[in-house]
């Protein structure tokens, strides 16, 4: 499911859809694909693939709905918090624009 999420990202929406489905069906299966997202979704941040972290969050963005009360702004507040502080990485190509 991982790998399908990041490399087939208009298919993000019914990826989550179907996991909101089964949740309703059996939760643990939504709480055990919550954590592993969420889980995912942090390694790849720290790892600096802001891409597939980009991915990820909105995979977990459409799994908002087996998500009780305020937890999506929970994740979000917690990735800001991360950044704030921290410089930019902005690269530089060789023909010096600002990527």
């Amino acid at each position: 499911m991982f790998i399908s999420v990041l490399e087939i990202p208009p298919k993000i929406p019914y990826y989550a859809s179907l996991f909101v489905v089964a949740n309703a069906r059996k939760s643990a299966i939504g709480k055990d694909i919550l954590a592993f997202s969420i889980n995912k979704f942090k390694q790849l941040l720290e790892a600096g693939e802001i891409l597939k972290a980009k991915l990820m969050l909105r995979f977990v963005a459409g799994l908002a709905r087996i998500i009780e009360d305020d937890g999506v702004i929970q994740i979000l507040s917690e990735l800001v918090s991360k950044f704030e502080g921290q410089k930019p990485n902005v690269l530089q190509s060789s023909v010096g624009f600002v990527c």
